[in-house]
């Protein structure tokens, strides 16, 4: 219901919505979901997550490295591509799955080089997020290849991976790397 909620399909949350709270009719998020389904309903103030990130590169995400932002763009621009053949190209998803994965380990590889060669004091916890986030892609690829889930479903749990990698990731930890890496003389 959530899913179908931030992917902009409120009709089809309200039902499943409806559904948990004759289960559980004290659960306060379902309460809320389903307030914001009707708000939508009645042509209130709604804008689907989906469209609050789209996937694009922002240069509010730079971590001025140039050699990490060009690869944080590429990856920005794989994630997109994935999104796009979600329920749509089947064939091309494959592909998008294995270069989106290839270009996330690049990026990884060059981050933990570069953080060894300046000794960065929590290289094991960046590349602990760095697994964890390949795990993740590697867990969801398997749905996204089998289809075992509605499209809706998918599309979201991809852009929450993506939103994951830049909230709590980029914007986090990469951020921090970069301003280390910048007071360490890096250029």
């Amino acid at each position: 219901a959530i899913a179908y909620f931030h992917m902009g399909e409120p009709e089809r949350a309200r039902p499943l919505l409806d559904q948990c709270l004759d289960i559980a009719p004290d659960d306060k998020v379902a309460r809320l979901y389903r307030e914001r389904c009707i708000t939508a309903f009645a042509g209130g103030d709604y804008v689907p997550s989906a469209a609050h990130d789209d996937g694009r590169w922002r240069d509010e995400y730079s971590i001025r490295i140039a050699e990490i932002d060009d690869q944080h763009r590429q990856t920005f621009r794989r994630f997109s591509e994935l999104l796009g053949h979600i329920g749509v190209a089947p064939e091309a998803l494959a592909s998008a799955v294995e270069t989106l994965q290839r270009c996330l380990r690049d990026n990884f590889s060059t981050e933990e080089n570069l953080m060894r060669r300046y000794d960065y004091p929590f290289a094991e916890e960046h590349a602990s997020q760095h697994r964890h986030v390949l795990a993740t892609l590697v867990e969801l690829s398997a749905s996204l290849l089998s289809a075992d889930r509605p499209t809706t479903y998918l599309r979201f749990q991809a852009l929450r991976l993506l939103v994951d990698w830049q909230i709590n990731h980029t914007a986090k930890s990469d951020y921090h790397l970069g301003h280390f890496l910048l007071r360490a003389g890096m250029h």
